[in-house]
């Protein structure tokens, strides 16, 4: 009885264990099979035209068409170059490759931020000046209304106070370029470690550092003062340790990316899509695994991310006696990114502001107001689907197929210190027509290319590290498909492809080799 009896259990076990086995699979499919064909989309409209913004300090969006051999041309060039490479690869060290690349970045990001003198307006304008207004003690600009309507942008504010509070600091946009600058060279070194982690191969993680190096796209988008390179790098870091404790099963790596990814969000609050990832692959672990480990680290960041974001919006609360609660909904983004503007569909049109400002500045009237909007949106989408079609493409195209992600028209749109000279001028003249723009829309193309023949190759890969990053360019391309639309946003997404591209391309390289040595 005793022999059937553990006979029965343990067939019982194993068809547990075969069922969760097959839903992992089915999961880990379905995610790849849809990136193929959201990366193939976009690697094709990314060969036949070409979206940028520009047009003062409105972002319009606009549309070249590209010259599609060309184009083909140029990938071809560059797959060449990145085979000769494989060698010469080979033979460096991993850790001379990663300072190289370290000093580099913060070489080439310095000397560009302060030629470039690259002033504030709009959002970076509001913070930066409020921060240094708290540095001299007056809160008073928390009664007014930007901090009413975005009392979520005080992460950022905060961090920029205490950088101005030991450094001395004025509003002045240069040193915080620069900060930029130091933390796209640690999201660098986060990136290469990362690929080194996931994908346990070095020429992989050398590839990467070679192609974040070429990305010059980052080090012009340093110059943009608004958290986005600062929360990119926390999160790239949290990615990592967090892959860290899949190898060395310490519960301290878990606490410790809980940390960097709640920061992470504290000063962007789109990295709410990398920790939702995360929390994803954690619950998947703590099923297949068994493993009550992961259930702490996902109460960790929530409790993190949620409670850093509300005890700095409180601290500043404290110091005008005011309640900033009432802020605009999230609900109204999602009103807003279904909602025609001037600038590409889905993109800013002042309606989630105006709607709370007509609310009284009450979020409960706004949501209702927001709901009501979506209802028409769905409503015409239902009723045309031919206008649905043309909406979300233009929406995913003026971001996803916009290669400079904003970061040319930083330059021209915001005023500059001093007049610039030599490359430092041109580069931000006739921006859909110079080398940088041309440049950026290749690098982009090719980003593309590796990343869906990285889909293609691992379709049949069941490592749960290296859905990962997957998991969150497709949270990252959902959201903002539905949500508020900008190409400044997909950077992060962007960079994120890059150790995906790397092994695309050392998947590539060894197919070939294959093919020819059959030949």
């Amino acid at each position: 009885f005793l022999y059937i009896y553990y006979v029965c259990g343990d067939a019982m076990n194993n068809k547990k264990k075969m069922k969760k086995h097959v839903c992992l699979k089915i999961f880990q499919y379905f995610i790849c099979i849809l990136l193929i064909f959201i990366m193939f989309f976009l690697l094709i409209k990314s060969l036949i035209s070409t979206a940028t913004v520009k047009e003062g300090i409105y972002e319009i969006v606009h549309y070249n068409s590209d010259n599609f051999l060309v184009n083909i041309l140029m990938l071809i060039l560059y797959i060449a170059a990145c085979f000769l490479l494989y060698p010469i690869l080979k033979k460096i060290k991993l850790k001379y490759i990663a300072l190289f690349i370290f000093c580099a970045t913060i070489l080439m990001g310095v000397i560009w931020v302060i030629n470039a003198q690259i002033g504030l307006n709009g959002d970076s304008s509001n913070i930066i000046i409020s921060a240094y207004q708290f540095t001299q003690g007056d809160y008073s600009i928390l009664t007014k209304s930007y901090f009413k309507h975005y009392p979520f942008q005080l992460g950022f504010t905060m961090l920029c106070q205490l950088l101005m509070t030991i450094f001395s600091w004025n509003d002045n946009a240069i040193p915080f370029a620069i900060v930029n600058v130091i933390c796209l060279a640690l999201t660098y070194v986060g990136i290469i470690l990362l690929c080194a982690t996931i994908f346990k191969k070095d020429i992989v993680a050398k590839y990467s550092g070679v192609l974040c190096l070429f990305c010059f796209t980052a080090i012009l988008f340093c110059t943009f003062v608004y958290g986005i390179v600062i929360s990119l790098m926390f999160s790239v870091w949290g990615i990592f340790i967090y892959t860290k404790y899949n190898k060395n099963n310490k519960i301290v790596y878990l606490c410790i990316s809980a940390f960097l990814l709640g920061v992470s969000y504290l000063i962007k609050t789109n990295a709410m899509i990398v920790i939702i990832a995360l929390m994803i692959i954690s619950l998947i672990y703590m099923i297949n695994e068994k493993n009550s480990k992961y259930l702490i680290f996902i109460v960790m960041v929530m409790v993190l991310s949620m409670s850093l974001k509300t005890i700095t919006i409180q601290v500043y609360e404290n110091k005008e006696n005011i309640n900033l609660d009432d802020s605009e909904p999230l609900i109204g983004w999602l009103a807003m990114g279904l909602q025609e503007s001037e600038r590409a569909p889905g993109w800013y049109n002042g309606f989630n502001y105006g709607n709370f400002e007509a609310s009284g500045l009450s979020s409960n009237v706004a949501k209702e107001n927001a709901l009501r909007e979506i209802k028409k949106s769905l409503n015409r989408f239902i009723d045309n689907p031919s206008y649905t079609k043309d909406f979300f493409e233009g929406k995913i195209c003026s971001q996803w197929n916009e290669p400079t992600f904003e970061s040319l028209w930083f330059g021209q749109s915001r005023p500059s210190y001093v007049e610039r000279q030599g490359i430092f001028k041109i580069a931000y003249e006739n921006i859909d027509n110079n080398g940088f723009y041309y440049y950026m829309n290749f690098y982009q193309q090719f980003i593309y290319l590796l990343t869906l023949l990285y889909f293609t190759f691992n379709i049949k890969n069941h490592d749960l590290n290296h859905i990962i990053i997957p998991l969150i360019i497709l949270g990252g391309f959902t959201y903002h498909a539905l949500f508020e639309a900008k190409s400044q946003f997909i950077f992060t997404y962007f960079l994120l492809m890059v150790p995906l591209a790397a092994s695309g391309i050392v998947k590539l390289h060894c197919f070939s080799k294959k093919v020819f040595n059959k030949r």
